[in-house]
């Protein structure tokens, strides 16, 4: 999975036009449509809760994956969740998908 770059094509699975993804990416787990935001600032009570999470994983196991769940409520669609991790952290989860869903075999 890359990055969107200037130079990013949809020859590489790169989007330039609304309404589609920035990068479609395959993966074991399913295929990815990623939207990919830049922002000069972001809220700081997201900043301290991908922090927690950092530190809460790193104290309990160091191989622990560091997810935020954000939940919005709504009265109309009900709760919906939101997980935040860093690009990273979904690079590895996804690098040891297992294909077969966890089975060994017949």
């Amino acid at each position: 999975m890359s990055a969107r770059s200037p130079g990013c094509s949809a020859a590489d699975g790169c989007r330039t036009r609304g309404g589609q993804p920035d990068v479609l990416a395959a993966t074991p787990a399913g295929t990815l449509a990623v939207q990919s935001k830049t922002r000069a600032s972001v809220p700081a009570w997201r900043t301290a809760a991908i922090g927690q999470a950092i530190r809460d994983a790193i104290t309990t196991d160091l191989e622990a994956v560091q997810i935020v769940v954000i939940a919005h409520p709504s009265s109309v669609v009900g709760t919906r969740r939101y997980a935040v991790l860093e690009i990273e952290q979904l690079v590895r989860l996804l690098s040891s998908a297992d294909p077969g869903g966890g089975q060994d075999g017949p």
